[in-house]
């Protein structure tokens, strides 16, 4: 049975203003938690079903973090093996290890902030709403025209905030992503190229690559 009285366009203004709030107003509250920390990348994730989503945040001091781990890691193991294997063994071995922190930055699931840190986070809130939407408009919609609505309002969502201003840091990286689903990389080509400039959206790339 269909339900006229909801539509697409109505659940796209409706959404997008609830998200941008509450993307500033969780954004503000991790800024908080990682206090002098850098941020670099943000990212909205979805699930597969399109019925909710989390802000996640990545630091520069995060990934030096990591860095440093690595290449401590690395020399000891160095130590260790270097009368066992060649050095082309040792470079082989660290292969992997390197091409995961190199696209630490670009894999929102390994982040070590985001909305679920937080107490009463209002993109939770936001995800009730968008879970309780989709209901509504499967009445009167196709799953294509939905999911591309929902990637589109929560894209230029970001868009907005980004040319308003509010992220004062030109160096970081946004996008939009899905958890666990091989449309991810087509929605995070989408929302990355919408929302940085050519030159950091080539270097996204590539790592898809």
């Amino acid at each position: 049975m269909k339900d006229n009285s909801f539509s697409l366009a109505e659940f796209g203004k409706n959404f997008r203003s609830k998200l941008i709030e509450a993307i500033k107003n969780d954004y503000n509250r991790l800024k908080k938690k990682i206090k002098s920390e850098q941020p670099c990348s943000v990212a909205l994730v979805l699930d597969s079903d399109f019925t909710s989503l989390f802000l996640a945040l990545n630091t520069i001091e995060y990934l030096d973090k990591k860095k440093k781990g690595l290449e401590g890691e690395r020399e000891r193991i160095n130590v260790k093996f270097s009368e066992y294997l060649s050095k082309e063994e040792l470079n082989e071995f660290f292969g992997d290890s390197v091409k995961n922190l190199n696209s630490l930055q670009w894999i929102p699931d390994e982040w070590r902030n985001g909305d679920n840190d937080l107490k009463n986070s209002e993109i939770s809130s936001v995800s009730q709403y968008l879970s309780a939407s989709v209901e509504k408009l499967r009445y009167n919609y196709s799953e294509f025209e939905m999911e591309e609505k929902i990637i589109e309002e929560i894209t230029f969502s970001l868009k907005e905030i980004i040319d308003e201003g509010f992220w004062k840091n030109d160096e970081m990286f946004f996008f939009v992503s899905m958890s666990d689903d091989d449309r991810a990389e087509k929605i995070e080509k989408f929302s990355a190229e919408k929302l940085n400039d050519k030159l950091a959206y080539e270097t996204f790339l590539q790592k898809l690559q």
